[in-house]
């Protein structure tokens, strides 16, 4: 029933359909294609000629959506009906990304009076990323960077709520919807079902055309999947003008999806804690897009130390952060590209790390210094006390997480993984997000702790026996 419906009113509204079917039960709706491409798949000779400029594969259209009914802040505003009300409550909100959210929660209260009831009964009723998380549950992520983000933004949440919840009452008050009271979980929803489900919209094919988040009612039950059959895309070669008021679901012509295979698209370039924060899933232990974030602050040390309050004014200054953030890729760079400079360390983590090494004495000539000087240049080869500090912080991230404060060793994650055993989805997405951090871990504290040993052999016999001394 609610895929029929869904149907009729896609339909109603401007979409053609006719190259995809829906499938699946209410928040587990999904795309796969159909007997036939979409009427929309006639595309024109001028269409054709695009594609070769572009020197892109041809491709056919199978399915189409109007930008008009996608659900962005102007469309709701503009909406004949519900337009005015949520005008009036847009002094309130903070951005138009903030009105999409505000408007998807109110209009599930108001139910069938709302003019997208059809495409909201249709959304998921739950999600299964960390905000949904039980106190058990967010326990399986301790010690990662994504169990501290999943419990502050509950409390953003909250505090949120605190503005949001009158003006959504006060709004179902004034058009008269009798619905049961506006509730935090309902705010949850509505972030969840944004972050999950949504979409950054150019409005034209134009350069440097303005970009609208929301969410594209049809398109938003497209999966993820990499690489993926199919594609979205604003083609101007729909239109003589180049500009083009719909967007298209298109697959190449080569590798056409076959009748009842799913139509999954590619969410981008996201590592797994973005895919479990936004989705609620990972794809594997080996993300190519993971990055591992290491805290420049020791828990051991009281926060009114006064060389950690130095170094954090002077990271201040310099406007660099108290973390730093390495990405997969460096695991790539060898021993000699260290030895001669190119590390490969990102600047911002390059130059947060030369000021958490400097010396005390360093430190306070920096802190006198108007305007601040500058600091070395991201090529600069690594030197032995910043080499020092990168073992000391991924030793301590390395104990972080399999520690007693994290969640066990890797090796026993991985026995998890492979075992036979059916996990909750929850739990089985937990382990990989976590696994893939501690990997990361082990495998630069590994490669620094070579650097710094090759740096050590390089240096003098003299400076080699006192380093070793000091150590």
């Amino acid at each position: 029933m609610h895929v029929q419906q869904l149907n009729a009113w896609l339909e109603d509204h401007r979409a053609d359909l006719s190259g995809v079917q829906i499938q699946g039960n209410i928040g587990t709706h999904r795309l796969v294609a159909g007997e036939k491409p979409s009427k929309s798949a006639k595309c024109s000779f001028r269409a054709r000629v695009f594609d070769l400029i572009r020197r892109r594969p041809a491709e056919i259209c199978l399915a189409r959506f109007p930008l008009s009914e996608a659900f962005t802040a102007r469309n709701i505003i503009q909406h004949s009906n519900a337009g005015p009300g949520y005008h009036r409550a847009s002094e309130g909100l903070v951005d138009e990304r903030e009105l999409v959210m505000f408007a998807l929660m109110t209009e599930r209260l108001k139910g069938p009076k709302s003019p997208w009831c059809s495409w909201i009964a249709t959304l998921p009723e739950t999600f299964d990323t960390p905000t949904y998380y039980s106190d058990a549950e967010l326990a399986e992520l301790q010690g990662t960077n994504l169990h501290h983000a999943a419990r502050l933004l509950k409390k953003q949440m909250a505090a949120v709520w605190q503005r949001l919840g009158p003006i959504c009452a006060r709004l179902l008050r004034e058009e008269g919807i009798k619905c049961r009271p506006p509730c935090l979980d309902d705010l949850l929803w509505s972030y969840s079902t944004f972050w999950s489900r949504g979409q950054a919209i150019p409005m034209s094919l134009k350069f440097g055309a303005e970009v609208e988040e929301g969410l594209v009612p049809g398109l938003d039950m497209c999966n993820h999947a990499s690489p993926a059959p199919a594609r979205w895309n604003l083609d101007a070669g729909q239109s003589p003008a180049g500009n083009s008021s719909d967007i298209y679901l298109m697959v190449e012509r080569s590798t056409a999806c076959q009748p009842g295979a799913e139509v999954s698209i590619d969410y981008g370039d996201k590592s797994n804690e973005e895919l479990l924060l936004l989705y609620g899933f990972c794809t594997h232990t080996r993300n190519v897009n993971d990055q591992l974030m290491i805290p420049l602050l020791d828990t051991a040390i009281p926060p009114d130390d006064p060389m950690t309050q130095a170094r954090m004014m002077l990271l201040e200054r310099h406007d660099c952060k108290a973390q730093l953030f390495l990405p997969f890729a460096l695991l790539h760079s060898s021993e000699s590209r260290h030895l001669a400079g190119a590390h490969g360390i990102p600047e911002a983590a390059f130059k947060s790390l030369q000021i958490w090494a400097t010396s005390p004495q360093q430190l306070a000539r920096e802190l006198s210094k108007e305007p601040p000087g500058k600091l070395d240049e991201a090529d600069a080869p690594l030197t032995a006390d910043i080499l020092d500090l990168l073992v000391h912080l991924l030793s301590s991230t390395v104990e972080r997480l399999e520690g007693p404060a994290g969640t066990g060793s890797l090796d026993a994650d991985i026995r998890l993984l492979n075992s036979q055993a059916e996990l909750p989805v929850r739990l089985q997405h937990s382990i990989i997000y976590r696994a893939g951090q501690k990997k990361l871990a082990r495998a630069f504290l590994q490669q620094f702790q070579q650097a710094a040993k090759a740096a050590l052999q390089q240096a003098s016999p003299d400076k080699a026996s006192k380093a070793a001394t000091d150590r």
